[in-house]
C-alpha cells in the first residue's frame, strides 16, 4: 500500500507485473498494517503521498455490458436505477454510442466483481 520511494532501491518501486517480480517483506507488511490502523484510529491521514493510487477500472464494451447486464438478469431501467445513471445512458453504452468513464467505470467494474453490494444498497 505505502509508496517505495524513501530509503528503498529504486528496483522497489517498479511496477509488479506478475507474482515471480513480487518480493515480499513481512516488514513493509507490518509498517502498512501500523499505518492503516493509524488512519481508521484517526491518528493518520491517508494521501496520495503516503500511499499508492487505485488502480484504474477497467474499460468495458458494449457487448460486456450487456452480457453483465444479461446475466444478473435485470432490465435496462431496473440496471440503469441501480448504477443511478438514466435508462438511455445504458442504451447508449449498449449500443456503443456512448463510452462509460470515471465513476460508472468504476461502478460497472463493482457490478462485474460483487453485484450483491450494489444490490443491496440500491433496495433491488
Amino acid at each position: 500500500m505505502k509508496n517505495k520511494t524513501s530509503s528503498k532501491s529504486p528496483t522497489a518501486s517498479k511496477p509488479i507485473s506478475s507474482w515471480d517480480d513480487a518480493v515480499f517483506d513481512p516488514a513493509d507488511l507490518v509498517q502498512d498494517m501500523k499505518e492503516v490502523a493509524d488512519h481508521f484510529q484517526g491518528k493518520k491521514k491517508m494521501t496520495l503521498r503516503t500511499f499508492r493510487a487505485v488502480a484504474s477500472a477497467p474499460n468495458f464494451t458494449p457487448s460486456q455490458i450487456v452480457k453483465l447486464r444479461e446475466t444478473r438478469k435485470l432490465s435496462r431501467p431496473l440496471f440503469a436505477q441501480i448504477l443511478n445513471v438514466p435508462p438511455v445512458t445504458v442504451r447508449k453504452w449498449e449500443s456503443g454510442e456512448r463510452k462509460p468513464s470515471g465513476a460508472a467505470l468504476r461502478l460497472l467494474e463493482i457490478m462485474q466483481l460483487q453485484p450483491e453490494t450494489l444490490l443491496k444498497l440500491s433496495g433491488a
